[in-house]
């Protein structure tokens, strides 16, 4: 059935509500504390110092979206959620804990700004930018680090899936280019451009 008018502005306006619940439970490591077996929200919330009810919600409301099986009162993996795993081979978590970051949240909640002049929202966050900012902050820097190999790792095997019929040269080339990126991205100096979080440009 083709989603009503309303139904998207409804879904956009409330798009926050899962994607910082993704961000928590990513924080969280829940992925990290289920394995082949449903797990139950109660020893899943003492695993990962959570309140039991607030954290079946949360996961309630992921599984709606896709991550993660409700299976009766627990939790089972799907092919989503096994990309929270840490150490899955193509892990994702790092990427919701980068976005779940205070100074990334804090930098989209200045996105009016950024509409309004066409300045980069991050430097209300840290007037010197993304990448002094990391720096600053190792913790983050390490998260951020992690979250490009992620992305460059599932960018590369997207290409790969996409061009091997055009053959092993394009798919060769279109992979590298892709594989680039996965060097740690906090420390090297980009130019303003080239900065990925400042969307304005």
């Amino acid at each position: 059935m083709e989603q009503q008018s309303h139904e998207t502005i409804w879904a956009l306006a409330t798009a926050t509500v899962p994607s910082r619940t993704l961000h928590v439970v990513a924080e969280l490591g829940v992925a990290d504390h289920i394995d082949d077996a449903p797990v139950p929200a109660k020893e899943l919330a003492a695993k990962c110092g959570a309140h039991e009810g607030a954290l079946d919600r949360a996961l309630m409301l992921l599984a709606a979206h896709g991550v993660f099986d409700r299976v009766g009162d627990a939790y089972a993996h799907n092919d989503a959620s096994r990309l929270l795993c840490s150490d899955h081979p193509m892990s994702m978590r790092a990427f919701p804990r980068m976005m779940g970051m205070a100074s990334f949240s804090a930098s989209l909640a200045h996105l009016e700004h950024s509409v309004r002049t066409g300045e980069a929202a991050f430097g209300l966050v840290d007037p010197d930018g993304l990448f002094v900012h990391l720096q600053r902050h190792p913790g983050e820097a390490r998260i951020f680090d992690a979250s490009m190999t992620a992305k460059a790792a599932g960018d590369t095997g997207a290409v790969l899936l996409r061009t091997t019929s055009a053959g092993f040269q394009r798919s060769q080339t279109s992979a590298a280019d892709a594989v680039t990126c996965s060097a740690p991205c906090s420390s090297r100096r980009p130019t303003r451009a080239a900065s990925c979080s400042t969307f304005p440009r």
